[in-house]
C-alpha cells in the first residue's frame, strides 16, 4: 500500500488526493513505524498546499495529532520511564490538532467530522463545556449521526446534567434501536 502511495503521488504531485491517500496509510502505521506520524503530517500538509480551500486535510491532520496524544499515553503506559516528557508532547500534538480542527471547521462551518474531532480534542484537554459546545455544533450538522449523539449523552453525564444525559442517549436509541451503550447509559440514569 505504502509503495502504490508513494507512485501515486509521484505520477500526479499535483492531486490531493494522491496525498491524501498516502497519508491515511501512513497515519494507519504510526503504531507501528517510527516516523510515520511525520510522514501522514507531511502528506496531509501536501494535500493543503494543492487544495488549500478543502478542510478535509485539516480534519485529517487534527485526526492524526489526536491519535498521536493517545499514542502518547499508550506509550507512556508500557513505559513509565517515558512519563517525564510526556506531558509537553501531549500538550503539541493537541495543540496542533486544535489549530488543524479549527481551520477545518473556518473553511466550512458546518463540516460534522471536524467539529465532532475538535469536541474530542477539548475533551482531552479537559474543557467539557468547549467539547459540549463543538459537540452540539456537530448534532447540528449531522443530526443523524449516532456517534455524536452517544458523545453529547456522555459528556452530560459526565457533568451529571442527567436530563441532557437522557434526551441524547434516547437520540442515539432512536438513531439505532440496537446501539447498546446507548441503552446501558440510560439504565444508569434510570
Amino acid at each position: 500500500a505504502l509503495e502504490s502511495g508513494r507512485q501515486a503521488a509521484a505520477a500526479e504531485p499535483n492531486e490531493p488526493g494522491n496525498w491524501l491517500n498516502l497519508g491515511t496509510i501512513y497515519e494507519t502505521a504510526i503504531p507501528f513505524v517510527d516516523g510515520a506520524d511525520r510522514f501522514a503530517v507531511a502528506s496531509y500538509n501536501e494535500a493543503a498546499k494543492y487544495d488549500p480551500t478543502s478542510p478535509i486535510p485539516f480534519t485529517l491532520l487534527g485526526r492524526t495529532y489526536l491519535g498521536l496524544v493517545d499514542l502518547i499515553d499508550l506509550r507512556v503506559q508500557q513505559d513509565p520511564k517515558l512519563a517525564s516528557g510526556a506531558p509537553e508532547l501531549k500538550k503539541t500534538a493537541l495543540e496542533s490538532a486544535k489549530q488543524n480542527l479549527i481551520r477545518a471547521v473556518e473553511l466550512k462551518s458546518d463540516y460534522a467530522a471536524a467539529e465532532f474531532l475538535l469536541a474530542q480534542a477539548f475533551t482531552r484537554e479537559g474543557n467539557i463545556d468547549e467539547a459540549l459546545r463543538r459537540g452540539m455544533q456537530a448534532a447540528i450538522s449531522a443530526p443523524n449521526d449516532v456517534g455524536v449523539a452517544f458523545f453529547l449523552g456522555f459528556l452530560f453525564y459526565q457533568k451529571e446534567d442527567l436530563a441532557n444525559a437522557e434526551q441524547q442517549f434516547l437520540r442515539a436509541s432512536a438513531i439505532n434501536p440496537n446501539y447498546s451503550n446507548a441503552m446501558y447509559f440510560l439504565g444508569l440514569i434510570y
